[in-house]
């Protein structure tokens, strides 16, 4: 069974602060006793693509002046200073390479390790280095908890301050929230709520400084490099692994951004990559045994839903924001109430989309969906005799369907409804994917054409955007009637981007039908024959 870890953390605001607390003799109560120093070195390991991480656990290597100790910690989602999480720890030989969990000594927390990787291996993914002032917090005899005061150097010298108090196992949890009630109340301290972990990661996504790892070097060339490495003799099963391997490896690099919420274009890029993986499998999937996909499909599904209510609130904010910002400074709170809402909504999506993030379903989808994708072959279906499955031969006939069934909507755009050009869309964009998958067995031309169809997706997208908001703001305002002109004053505007976009969508259109475009697509599908 695992050692259950009680604590209170907290961030120090500055140094003044730092060091009163370290002078202080009685704290909430308790007697401060015999302090000491240590200094340590935590080294942060998993695969390249976090399956330690995604199993729940963070797993850290700590070297002391006398020891090496080997922590295996369950993470989820942090309400407050107190905190409880399941704990591993083993000491480990100091000679041994820390990344070799085959030297670990027996128990738990490798065979967690071992499970949760399978036959990856680890690497290094954060070194920092602390001081650490610790000391008992006693009642008379009895030590109630362990504070250390922590010194925290990252890897590009960032220094952060940090207070932790650990239930002992002779204190209670009351003597616990009584400590985290003075530190928040007397000494004005802000709980933390990420871990050093997170910490470290966000520091580095943040400044980008301090050296990077050979799998981020890797990854961010991935992601420069957009298109993926087909040839046109591969077998369209075979292309249909090569592109859903590049988009679940992009997924994987943004779900540690997504987790910690500072950036909101990292979980907009992991709901992309998984969208792509699914227009993949609509693409590729006639060349796969049903059985064998489905469950990667349902799995994406429920990803997708994880992720989307909070991304559509970060949009409808972002749109809201940029409303605001054309307004004179004294109707600055005009959307006031509607954002409160969101931000409520926003928090709660988030607690449940962390709830999915942390789970053991998407720990097991993500380890079965990576060997799927790691081992060639398996579910291809066996190509037909007489009916060649290369890319070169099929390729062309699917983007060229896709073409068709955009220009389809032609005769019915006269008097579309907004349903009607959301389904434009969707076409729009799986013409676009489908094209994007195999650009780099197609001619150049392919580039230009995709730029077309980007111009049209950014069109119909701000208009769905414009459209749903219209809806949420009628349905707020239905529910809110009183004293509310600034929002009555947002929804007429986004009333008037709405009809702007439709009158000038025939413009658009007829830029997107003319020859030029058909003639660089046929250009681009040349290159295969």
């Amino acid at each position: 069974m695992p050692k259950v870890e009680v604590e209170a953390k907290f961030e120090i605001p500055d140094r003044p602060v730092f060091d009163r607390l370290l002078a202080v003799e009685r704290l909430a109560g308790l007697a401060v006793g015999e302090r000491t120093i240590e200094k340590v070195t935590d080294n942060y390991l998993d695969t390249p693509d976090w399956m330690i991480l995604a199993a729940g656990y963070a797993c850290r290597v700590r070297d002391g002046e006398a020891e090496r100790v080997l922590t295996l910690k369950s993470v989820g989602h942090v309400d407050g200073a107190i905190q409880q999480r399941d704990e591993y720890e083993a000491p480990l030989d100091p000679d041994a390479p820390i990344w070799d969990e085959s030297r670990w000594p027996a128990g738990p927390g490798r065979t967690l390790v071992e499970k949760a990787i399978a036959d990856k291996t680890m690497e290094t993914h954060l070194t920092l280095r602390q001081t650490r002032h610790v000391c008992p917090l006693l009642n008379r005899d009895r030590q109630v908890a362990e504070l250390s005061l922590d010194e925290v150097c990252f890897e590009n010298n960032d220094l952060i301050l940090e207070l932790e108090v650990e239930l002992s196992s002779t204190g209670t949890a009351a003597e616990l929230e009584q400590i985290a009630r003075v530190l928040e109340d007397e000494w004005k301290l802000t709980p933390a709520s990420l871990s050093k972990l997170e910490r470290g990661l966000q520091i580095r996504q943040k400044t980008r400084q301090g050296p990077l790892s050979e799998t981020e070097r890797k990854r961010a060339k991935r992601e420069k490099t957009k298109y993926v490495d087909i040839r046109s003799d591969d077998p369209m099963s075979k292309a249909g692994r090569k592109t859903l391997r590049l988009h679940f490896e992009r997924m994987l690099s943004h779900k540690a951004g997504t987790r910690l919420g500072e950036d909101i274009e990292e979980l907009h890029d992991m709901r992309v990559a998984i969208r792509r993986m699914r227009a993949a499998f609509r693409l590729f999937g006639p060349y796969f045994d049903p059985k064998t996909i489905q469950p990667y499909l349902k799995g994406l599904r429920q990803v997708g839903r994880a992720l989307g209510p909070v991304r559509d609130l970060d949009v409808f904010e972002e749109k809201a924001q940029q409303y605001l910002a054309t307004l004179p400074t004294d109707q600055a709170d005009a959307l006031d109430s509607l954002l409160t809402v969101w931000q409520i909504e926003r928090v709660s999506a988030r607690e449940q989309m962390l709830t999915f993030l942390d789970s053991r379903r998407f720990s097991r989808f993500l380890k079965r969906f990576d060997r799927f994708l790691s081992t060639e072959g398996v579910g291809a279906l066996p190509a037909v005799e007489g009916f060649p499955d290369q890319v070169q031969t099929i390729a062309p006939q699917l983007i060229d369907a896709r073409y068709k069934a955009v220009r389809a909507y032609e005769p019915l755009l006269d008097s579309a409804s907004i349903e009607l050009l959301h389904a434009l869309r969707i076409d729009f964009k799986r013409l676009r994917y489908a094209l994007e998958f195999f650009v780099p067995v197609l001619g150049e031309k392919s580039k230009t054409v995709i730029a077309d169809i980007k111009r049209m997706q950014d069109h119909l997208g701000d208009l769905n955007d414009a459209d749903v908001a219209i809806r949420l703001l009628h349905d707020f305002l239905a529910r809110n009637p009183r004293g509310q002109e600034g929002l009555v004053n947002y929804l007429r505007n986004r009333e008037a981007e709405r009809d702007r976009l439709v009158e000038s969508f025939p413009a658009a259109w007829e830029r997107y039908t003319r020859p030029k475009v058909r003639h660089n697509l046929t250009l681009a599908m040349a290159a295969l024959g």
